[in-house]
């Protein structure tokens, strides 16, 4: 495969988001939750970090977007910049050209250098010729870094299609559960913010799972609560709340973020009932995919649970700088 040709290819990048990035955002047919707008205003600022947004252009069209997180001091002398989950390209532009390009020309813009900090996680499969390039051109595998493995589930055009797309025995949990008229509440005022999160923080704490601390999640559901983009699914009882599984919705994709079941939640199978209710919500909103989070090998009740569900384990690149 020939290099790519550039000449009408570049990057817009701007301090401010504009309603034009955002249109492109909204209609991209697969985005992230760590390229979300909200994440950026949510995670930055606590982290002495400010947003960075880009435009793809090719011949003066917009074929993608990226946001950027960098840091500086000095005038940018001391400089980090951060690429998580990025480039996001419209179709048909998702190729292997316009990627190596956009790597191309973001190495050319902040090329590697004493006193600058690199971080990049390609949103793009793990393939060793698009490593071969991006080595070519300048990157460097950070040591250990491992391909990023998430769960993707698209949202079907119906209830049959979804229902065939799962495993026979995640289709008999969710019977079970729907036998049981267990019900799922879906408002998500301010106190149940509140309680979702003090019972998850006690949960991470008692089992000890690597997860999104409890902080930095609060902020994301803060934000994210702003613009109407947080969907938090919840059984309750007379006791309280029994089980939850929290949401963010980004341009056409949905992300699984945290979840958490009593006991009598698990024996109800609420989690399945959730997703599934969860699944029906983004087809009358239009959305597209699910994205149901990375996937730890040790975890492989959580693992089966997503993939049971219809979800296809997708193999990303891993980081460079």
């Amino acid at each position: 495969m020939g290099p790519p040709i550039e000449s009408d290819f570049h990057l817009d990048i701007s301090s401010s988001l504009d309603s034009v990035w955002l249109n492109v955002f909204e209609n991209l047919p697969r985005s992230n939750l760590l390229q979300a707008p909200n994440t950026a205003i949510a995670l930055m600022p606590g982290k002495g970090q400010n947003p960075l947004w880009g435009k793809i252009m090719l011949e003066n069209k917009i074929i993608g977007v990226f946001q950027l997180a960098q840091a500086g001091i000095f005038a940018n002398f001391i400089h980090a910049i951060l690429l998580d989950r990025g480039p996001l390209f419209l179709e048909p532009h998702n190729t292997f050209e316009n990627t190596i390009s956009f790597f191309r020309i973001f190495n050319e813009t902040s090329p590697r250098r004493w006193g600058r900090k690199r971080r990049i996680m390609p949103e793009y499969s793990q393939d060793p010729e698009f490593e071969h390039h991006l080595l070519e051109t300048g990157y460097r595998r950070v040591k250990r870094s491992l391909p990023y493995k998430t769960a993707w589930l698209d949202c079907k055009d119906n209830e049959d299609m979804q229902l065939a797309a799962m495993r026979k025995n995640w289709r008999g949990a969710l019977k079970k559960a729907q036998k049981k008229d267990t019900k799922i509440e879906w408002n998500t005022p301010q106190y149940h913010i509140k309680t979702v999160l003090l019972h998850y923080k006690a949960d991470v704490e008692v089992r000890g799972y690597t997860a999104t601390d409890a902080k930095t999640l609060k902020k994301l559901m803060v934000q994210f609560a702003k613009t109407k983009e947080l969907w938090v699914g919840r059984m309750e009882s007379p006791r309280g709340l029994e089980s939850f599984m929290v949401f963010f919705k980004h341009g056409s994709c949905l992300t699984y973020q945290a979840g958490w079941s009593s006991g009598s939640g698990r024996e109800a199978n609420a989690h399945h009932l959730i997703l599934w209710q969860a699944l029906g919500k983004m087809r009358e909103a239009g959305l597209k995919t699910l994205d149901l989070g990375g996937i730890n090998e040790d975890e492989t009740g959580l693992t089966r649970f997503k993939t049971g569900a219809g979800a296809n384990i997708a193999e990303l690149s891993p980081l460079y700088c």
